[in-house]
């Protein structure tokens, strides 16, 4: 049976703009989306800081790529962007 990951509750009323739009974002997705820090999330081996749009793999090289749009492309399944409300 698969460890359910410990973190935060995944939504916090204290969010930022670009936390709300990278949760909905994954959760439409539909991937596994965890919460370790209220700073940070997680998608498998994928570390995503939505606010500075850092990408970090456990255990590997930095990633040169940065922000949501860029997270979405390194997910399996067919490659997705974002539709900004502006």
């Amino acid at each position: 049976m698969a460890r359910k990951p410990k973190g935060l509750s995944l939504q916090n009323g204290a969010d930022t703009a670009d936390m709300v739009s990278a949760i909905k974002a994954l959760q439409q997705r539909g991937v596994a989306v965890w919460r370790p820090s209220i700073y940070q999330l997680k998608v498998g081996d994928l570390n995503y800081w939505p606010d500075t749009g850092r990408i970090t793999r456990d255990a590997a090289p930095k990633i040169a790529r940065q922000g949501l749009d860029a997270l979405l492309k390194m997910l399996p399944g067919p490659t997705l962007t974002l539709e900004h409300d502006e």
